[in-house]
């Protein structure tokens, strides 16, 4: 049996799954109306916002590699990993997997969930947030969750976190349980999937 073969492109956000161009989540996301629109917002403050987040990011992704150099590192981006570095400490965090893409056949999507960690033991997708709370988020998790667990379905996830450093704020660590989100990612990817499938869509 052949093994599958997904590859992300960076420069435009795509994923292809043996060849074939397959939709990321956030993509999926925006197309179900998760996204408010941002045209209303500055677009140099954006573009700010999400330099900030990937610097964030990146920082905490060295950290976890051991390849953090302190030295490089400015005070917005610092404070979030010392409060990245406590929440590991509190919630005995042992990281699986860090931003690997992965994919479900079933529901037709793509992504990169930022971690896949135990959490107190537990198996755990986690989400970073550095602004805002969204509602995008809820959905987010949940399609890592599906997704994972189908492409392991002896290692499955079990709780879904959201992990949000805003400023100089302590962190938040919020769990997501209502069932529901589960049930309708899978409704309306299953839905997009079909529709494919019988050729609907391209």
């Amino acid at each position: 049996m052949t093994k599958d073969k997904l590859t992300f492109n960076e420069a435009d956000h795509t994923y292809k799954l043996n060849g074939k161009e397959i939709p990321s989540v956030s993509q999926i996301l925006r197309e179900e109306g998760f996204y408010g629109s941002l045209d209303r917002v500055n677009p140099i403050r954006l573009e700010n916002a999400m330099e900030n987040g990937k610097a964030k990011h990146y920082g905490l992704q060295l950290l976890d590699k051991g390849e953090l150099d302190w030295s490089t590192v400015d005070d917005k981006v610092g404070h979030c990993i010392e409060e990245y570095i406590r929440f590991k400490s509190l919630y005995k965090i042992e990281i699986i997997e860090t931003e690997n893409p992965i994919y479900s056949k079933l529901l037709w999507v793509a992504g990169t969930p930022d971690r896949i960690a135990l959490v107190n033991g537990i198996m755990s997708v986690i989400d970073f947030k550095s602004g805002g709370k969204y509602l995008a988020t809820r959905a987010q998790l949940a399609l890592y969750l599906l997704m994972w667990n189908e492409m392991h379905p002896k290692q499955k996830i079990r709780r879904r976190y959201e992990l949000n450093i805003q400023g100089k704020k302590d962190f938040e660590f919020i769990q997501y349980k209502d069932e529901i989100d589960i049930a309708g990612v899978q409704s309306f990817c299953i839905g997009r999937n079909y529709k494919r499938r019988i050729k609907l869509w391209k």
